[in-house]
Formats: C-alpha cells, structure tokens, sequence
C-alpha cells in the first residue's frame, strides 16, 4: 500500500503478471456502535529515561549544540505535524517532546535536507536499453536516453555537499520561521540513520566534451529536534539573524508580561543579552553558506520594533550604529524617529546626522524623506532640544549633496542586495527637500543648498530636475517664488537654458561630420575620409565580414551619424553607410523642450530685480523666436 504524500515507483515486470488492487482508506466519524478512542501506549517509564540523559547532556554543555532524530516515515513539508506522525514515530515523538520539556529543551519538528554532487561513473543494466527513453523498451525509433532520467551509476567523489533543517513545526504544529539551520556533525540520531538510504531525488549527466559524468542527488527525511534552551541563541543564530528574530520577540513578550503582573523587571538582561548577541553576528552567515540570502531590509525594522519595546538605550544604540549606518534605505525611518525617546535628544541628532551622511549618496531620497519626517516632528519645537535633531539632520544632508553623482546609478557593490534606490535624484527629491529647509527656516542653510544645486549642472540637471521645483506651488497653493535663495536658483536655470536654446539651432550645411578616429587602419581611414566629405551622403565598403564588423564598431563607438547595413549580393559583401541629420534632429528636440521651460519660468517671480528683468526680457526674445 502506498501513502498518497510519499513518492513510490512500480518497476517494470520481467516475467510473470502483475495484478494491483486500487483502493481507498476512509475513517468515518459517528455511526451506530461507539469505539473507545485509539491512544498510545503509557511511556511514563521511556519519557523518565530520556529526560535523564538530555538533563546530563543539558548540565555538561558537551557537543552537539542539538540533537536530531530521524523518523521512520516520509512525511510532506505540508503535511509533518506532531499530531499526524504515524505508528512509532508518534510513540517516539510524545515521548522526546514530554522529555525534552522536564530537560529544560526545545523541541520542533522538521525536515533534514541533505544534497550531493559530484564525479560519476556510469553501469549500464543489460535489461534497459540506453538507446529508449523509456527503460525496459528496445524500440528502434524512440530517442536516446534522456539527460537526468533514471540510469544506474556510481558515486566516486562527491565535491559538494549541504545539509540542513528547514521546514519547521513548533509543539502546536504551527510553522516557525528559522530558516534553515545547518545540520552539524555527531547531531544525527540514530547512528547511521540514513545509511544505505535511496535517495528522494537523484539524476545523473553523462559526460560532455572534457566533463566527465556526474550525479546530483538529494534526501529529505522528517526528523525531531532537540536543543537546550540556554542554547536557543546558538542554535537559531546558525541561521542568520532572522532565524533568531521570532525567538527574540517571544523572550521579550515573556518579559514584559511578567514585569507588567508582578511589578519587577525580570529578565531584561537576558533579552538585552541576546539582542547584543543578534547585532554581533548580524553580518556573521557568510554567502557560501546553505542558509544565505540576500538580507531582507525588514528585518532591520522588525528588529528596531523589537527592542524598542525592550527600551534600552545601549543596545539600540549598538543596533543602529552597527547595522542601520551601512545599511539604511528609508524603510526603517518611522522606528528609528519611534526610538528617538529611548535615545535622548543628543543621541539621536548624532546617530541621524552620521547617518545621513553616510547614508544619503546611496539612497537620497530615503535620507531626505527622513529630514522631512525630522523636521516634521521636531522642526517647529524652537524651544526644544529636540529642534537641533532637526538642524544636525539638516545640516548633514546639504553638506552631502555634492557627493551624488548620476554616474552612480547603479547599486552599490558591497550592498547591492540591501539597498532598492539608485544613487540618483529626482524632482520629487528636491522638492521635498526644499519643503523641509523652508518649514526649519536655519539662517544661511538654504542658500548652502543652492549653492550645492547650482555647482553641478550634470547630476542637478536644470531642464529635468530644477525646472518642476521652481514652476511648482508652494503648500500655500503660491506660484510665485519670493525666497531669495529660490529666486538665484531661477537665475542659475535659466541662464543654463538660455545658453544653450537661447537661439534656434542652425541646420548643416553639407554632409560633412569631421571625426578624428582613434584606428588608423586603411578601412577606418576610408571611413573618416567618407565621414569629412561635404557632399557625399552614401559610401559602400566591400570588404570581408570581420573588417564590416570592425567598421560597425567604429560607427558605434564614435557615435558617427550614419547608418550601417550589409548589402549581401556579390563576394565580399558590402557595408552601406549612409548619413544622417541625427545630432541635429536631436538638438531641435532638446531646443523645443528648452522654450517650453523658459515659457514656464517665466511667470514663477513674485518680484524680479534688474538683474532679473533683463533675464525675462531675454526670455520672451528666445520665446518669440521660436515661434
């Protein structure tokens, strides 16, 4: 009989018949004669014995930090629960689950994963066939065998391996997020427990071109596992913190809850303990192992929401500056402004300050969110110590905005799994920042911004990135920009469009495109001969493919305006090149998006000075020109 949730195999038959009953097995509740409930058997005695030896191995601290015990049936991920175990693994569960518990250890179910590769050598069976697909057919017109199917062979080196517990189920049959904790040496019960086993997945390649055959194989199998809880940090921590954040939140419910019925803080110095303990091997789960992945930006905020409720200054100090400094990106924003208290005021203007520095070339509009957010809830407090968290953040992101660069728009090389914005602005950025340093109103902090704004017109693009921040209203619904420092910042843009639009773009005269190319080669000196003359627009290369694919580089690297296509009549073939107006199509583009800017800045002064009427007046011409 077969379990449906385990896999199985019926073998071809070799001789003789086979003949199979196909049947259901239904437990029917009610009916009209009551049976006694089916129960184990009483393991008083067993369940004594056991807690025995896991409180000697509890009270040595000797290796293994846990024990592993295989059960007997194979169960699904899905379907491994305490209360489905069958027939001696049910007996040996209630009876490890009641021992471990007077032993002082936790115990969880899950499932050991053990998977191998390596060097194979392949048998062939004289009863299948290599040239079916299928084993025991010799049929001439099916294809040959299949990579990865079934076929019989030897391991003769395995190089790697990886072994570890996932799937994991507490005492009330509810997942828990560990993870997957690496399965150690000597944790494995019974001895040789899966020695001989056949493997649940296994496939094997033959060998390719200077790759010999090799064997992937692997083995799942449910099994019960047992730790101390003095060493519940040392174990979950195998995995990565993660692992180790569902433990960390029951210690701290626990706490609470016996500090709020009984007045006394018991046990705080253990959940600080094991929080320290976190923040130490944050970084600690290398990328070789079997349990690494990418960081999940959550846990940050999970962990700040955790130990602000244990609420105390030393450890979440350690947190932020050990974790949250290199790896923040907005997300946990709310919960570091939410721990601010626990903090103090000084404390928290130096970690944010710092922060943000370090913090917002990477990730600019997460950081100037966080001043908003900053400004917001301190900004107005003039009287407060809280207002120079405010000002410190402040100060800290206008003296980091030159370090952004657009070149660096891709993510950072060490932290590229943590963070989720490029090292880019937007106009939504500037605005939001702008907002922020006129709600705080410092003397001279506006104008150093600007000032920043104005010195680099390749990150700070006046067209794309300036032009929506001075043509937008202002929270009062104002379209009019009265700010001195905003009205130079409407100076600098425009004078930037002015003289590159200021008049129209003028059309070539001729075909000429004078390039100096960096090949000196005799087709790269015909090209540029080509690309020099005023009158020719087409020029034919005939010439063998891997000159036309060199020619096609040269085009391409030097941005040359000309199209390249392979006339493919004759031998050689022939490259046709033929010019075209693209740089100039391309620069009455931009002219046209450059009025239609300075016809939007040209309404936003509230009241211009001289210098700025001169502008204006410059302004209209450019306008009217274009019209």
């Amino acid at each position: 009989a077969f379990y449906a949730d385990c896999e199985h195999e019926v073998r071809p038959i070799r001789e003789g018949r086979r003949v199979c009953l196909v049947y259901n097995l239904m437990q029917r509740a009610g009916g009209t004669r009551r049976r006694a409930a089916l129960a184990a058997p009483d393991y008083t005695r067993e369940v004594a014995a056991a807690a025995k030896v896991l409180s000697g191995w509890v009270q040595s601290g000797a290796p293994p930090p846990k024990l592993v015990y295989v059960l007997e049936h194979h169960y699904s991920p899905a379907g491994l629960s305490w209360a489905g175990l069958k027939n001696g693994d049910a007996a040996r569960g209630k009876t490890l689950a009641q021992a471990a518990r007077q032993a002082g250890c936790a115990v969880h179910l899950g499932v050991v994963h053990i998977k191998e590769e390596g060097i194979a050598e392949l048998l062939y069976d004289p009863y299948y066939s290599r040239r079916s697909r299928w084993r025991g057919r010799d049929d001439d017109d099916d294809e040959g065998e299949a990579e990865g199917s079934a076929q019989n062979f030897e391991a003769v080196e395995v190089s790697e391996s990886s072994q570890y517990i996932d799937d994991w189920k507490g005492l009330d049959d509810r997942p828990v997020e560990f993870g997957q904790i690496p399965l150690g040496k000597a944790e494995l019960l019974p001895e040789g427990a899966l020695d001989n086993e056949k493997p649940d997945e296994e496939r094997v390649m033959e060998a390719t071109g200077n790759e010999g055959a090799s064997f992937e194989r692997a083995y799942h199998r449910a099994a019960i596992v047992v730790w101390p809880e003095v060493r519940y940090a040392d174990v979950v921590l195998q995995a990565g913190v993660g692992a180790a954040l569902p433990y960390l939140k029951e210690r701290i419910k626990a706490y609470l809850k016996q500090s709020t019925s009984t007045g006394r803080a018991r046990g705080k110095e253990e959940v600080i303990a094991l929080a320290e303990r976190m923040v130490e091997t944050w970084h600690d789960v290398p990328s070789t192992h079997p349990s690494w992945k990418p960081r999940d930006p959550a846990l940050r905020l999970r962990m700040l929401r955790a130990l602000r409720q244990v609420r105390d200054a030393a450890v979440v100090r350690r947190f932020v500056e050990a974790v949250v400094l290199h790896e923040y990106d907005g997300s946990e924003s709310a919960a570091l402004l939410a721990c601010a208290p626990i903090l103090s005021a000084p404390v928290t203007s130096e970690l944010l300050g710092r922060l943000v520095e370090q913090r917002l070339p990477h990730v600019p509009r997460a950081s100037v969110d966080l001043l908003r957010r900053v400004v917001a809830t301190h900004g107005r407090k003039a009287s407060s110590p809280w207002r120079a968290v405010a000002e410190r953040v402040a100060r800290a992101v206008v003296a980091a905005l030159p370090r952004i660069r657009t070149d660096h728009t891709f993510f950072a090389d060490a932290e590229w799994h943590t963070n989720r914005e490029p090292r880019s602005l937007d106009a939504a950025t500037v605005g939001m920042l702008v907002d922020a340093l006129r709600d705080l109103d410092v003397p001279g902090l506006m104008g150093e911004a600007v000032e920043a704004l104005i010195a680099d017109t390749t990150t700070f693009a006046p067209d794309t990135l300036l032009v929506p921040v001075l043509a937008r209203q202002d929270r009062k619904g104002d379209t009019r920009i009265s700010d001195a420092d905003l009205a130079t910042l409407w100076q600098h843009t425009v004078e930037f469009l002015l003289a590159r639009s200021g008049v129209l773009p003028e059309p070539p005269k001729d075909w000429a495109q004078p390039v100096t190319l960096t090949c000196t080669c005799q087709d790269c000196r015909a090209l540029q001969a080509f690309a020099a003359d005023p009158a020719t627009q087409v020029a034919r290369f005939s010439i063998r493919k891997d000159r036309r694919q060199h020619l096609h580089g040269t085009i391409d690297r030097h941005g040359l305006d000309m199209t390249h296509v392979t006339d493919r009549r004759g031998s050689p073939q022939t490259l046709v090149c033929t010019k075209t107006r693209r740089t100039y199509e391309k620069r009455c583009e931009e002219y046209r998006h450059d009025v239609g800017h300075l016809r939007t800045l040209e309404p936003v002064l509230a009241k211009p000075s001289t210098s700025e009427q001169e502008l204006l007046g410059r302004i209209r011409a450019a306008v009217a020109q274009a019209d």
